[in-house]
């Protein structure tokens, strides 16, 4: 299971690169003014209840925090490296934990995922300098679950 920070990356000009993107961190090494929008996420909890039994409760969102070492690379057109190390990111163990055991929800029941936060986030905007000179423009303005590896029975893609 993940969650991450979402948000978009444009140039200064406001031409976007690439779509949306996953965030493992608040980016406070960009602005702590900024970070500290939306860093009551990462004080918060996460509950999964389904046909209202509580499967898991009180899960940390600390847990999937990741601060990144390395720079963000060139936001040239030209390059394509970029996708691959923006932040320095692996997203198959960065913001991923593991749940054991597995939850199984089901498209027959009430599934109930809730996310608790201390305090109401707000966007964060951040000004940065790839480490080709290109001034960008970050914004992260969203929230994403990942489930990767939980069983949906009987799921369906309507209500």
């Amino acid at each position: 299971m993940g969650l991450f920070l979402t948000g978009t990356v444009a140039t200064e000009a406001g031409s976007a690169v690439g779509g949306v993107r996953l965030f493992t961190n608040v980016l406070e090494q960009q602005s702590m003014v900024q970070a500290g929008n939306i860093l009551p996420f990462y004080d918060g909890n996460l509950k999964i209840a389904v046909n209202n039994i509580v499967y898991m409760e009180k899960w940390d969102t600390r847990k999937h925090y990741n601060a990144t070492r390395t720079q963000v690379g060139s936001s040239s057109a030209a390059t394509t490296i970029v996708n691959a190390t923006f932040d320095s990111n692996s997203f198959a163990k960065d913001g991923m934990f593991a749940v054991e055991p597995m939850l199984t929800l089901s498209g027959a029941k009430k599934n109930d995922i809730t996310l608790t936060l201390p305090s109401a986030i707000s966007n964060g905007v951040f000004s940065y300098t790839d480490n080709r000179g290109d001034k960008l423009v970050i914004t992260i303005n969203g929230i994403a679950l990942l489930l990767r590896g939980l069983n949906a029975q009987n799921a369906a893609s309507f209500q």
